[in-house]
């Protein structure tokens, strides 16, 4: 059924779980009042009642009690993107979600940093997921846990003190 709240997000998370639902042939649920709240997650009514699917930053935007800290830092220090879902107020359920890395990047930032070009890895991920791929891909800089729209003043910043910019983000099929 949550499944059906991410089917109608763009995030590159949600196509782990369309891909999970096609494979087992999970019906897709009617979503009423779907709104994505960037950085944070999704909402949507399903069957009369008010779904929350997200990160952390989603509980303390709806002010909802996290009692399960412990257990997304373990998910998160195993690499773990992070999906809580909520149902009226409630934690149902943790996700961790790993991302997988692209066969042709290491090749990528390799090249890259063979033509003395300093790679930074810009991600809205906690800082245990951006690490540890940054530490599979090679890159020391790590600027983690920024809201897409903190990305963009990044970037400006990093333009007014002369520095050349070329970004790059998740692909989706």
């Amino acid at each position: 059924m949550y499944g059906s709240l991410e089917a109608k997000s763009t995030h590159p998370i949600a196509k782990a779980f369309i891909e999970y639902m096609k494979n087992n042939n999970i019906d897709e649920f009617e979503v009423e009042n779907f709104e994505n709240i960037t950085g944070y997650g999704i909402t949507g009514t399903i069957n009369n009642e008010k779904i929350i699917l997200g990160n952390a930053k989603i509980l303390s935007y709806f002010k909802i009690e996290n009692k399960y800290e412990k257990e997304e830092k373990v998910l998160s220090e195993n690499g773990n993107s992070i999906v809580y879902v909520v149902k009226d107020k409630e934690i149902l359920a943790i996700i961790g979600v790993n991302d997988i890395i692209r066969e042709d990047m290491k090749g990528i930032i390799r090249k890259l940093k063979e033509n003395n070009k300093n790679i930074i890895m810009l991600t809205g991920d906690n800082e245990n997921v951006a690490k540890n791929i940054a530490q599979e891909l090679d890159i020391v800089n790590i600027i983690s846990n920024v809201l897409p729209s903190d990305k963009a003043d990044i970037i400006k910043k990093l333009k007014d003190e002369g520095k050349n910019i070329i970004m790059c983000g998740d692909r989706n099929k």
